[in-house]
């Protein structure tokens, strides 16, 4: 696995995805303004609006200045070799949730926070021994996370503003095909 501190610093620090155009929070105006946990907006954003955000940004976010930095993960199984099988890996992948979905659909966009092998062909594996191996690599991909969720200090560019916030990361939701939700 990779150091996700140092992934997502690199997204934050990039100035092609990090501009006003490309962000989208709850307030336009103002990052840090997080929506009550009973609001009903009359036009609804797929990131922005949803219980699930609103839940955890009320529950992390309980202080001024902490925002909310809302993960979207990314696996999917891809072949290393010519015979599309023997040799795969799953890529542990995201980017945030406050990108616009074309953003967030860049290449660039996206960092890797680990890999997941294929010990499916391996001698003498079972699938109970599969499920344990996946779990054991997500496990050890998502401690980082949670270790950050003490947050992120950052001075974040926003409206002609600097803004001194403390991110607090979360997955939002993890994007992937059936065969890898069903080893989730």
């Amino acid at each position: 696995y990779f150091d996700t501190e140092q992934s997502i610093k690199s997204i934050l620090t990039d100035p092609q995805l990090n501009n006003k155009d490309n962000l989208i929070f709850f307030n336009p105006h103002d990052p840090t303004i997080i929506p009550e946990p009973n609001y009903m907006p009359q036009i609804v954003n797929e990131f922005v609006h949803g219980t699930r955000y609103r839940d955890a940004a009320n529950r992390v976010c309980t202080e001024k200045n902490k925002v909310p930095l809302r993960l979207c993960i990314f696996i999917e199984k891809s072949h290393c070799d010519h015979k599309r099988g023997k040799l795969s890996l799953e890529p542990f992948q995201f980017t945030f949730a406050h990108f616009k979905r074309s953003i967030r659909n860049q290449p660039d966009s996206l960092r890797v926070a680990g890999f997941i092998p294929n010990s499916i062909n391996l001698p003498k594996t079972t699938a109970d021994k599969n499920a344990l191996d996946y779990h054991f690599f997500l496990e050890r991909i998502t401690a980082q996370i949670r270790s950050l969720q003490k947050g992120i200090a950052w001075k974040l560019k926003y409206g002609g503003k600097t803004w001194e916030i403390m991110f607090k990361p979360f997955i939002l939701v993890v994007i992937g095909d059936t065969n890898g939700h069903d080893k989730l």
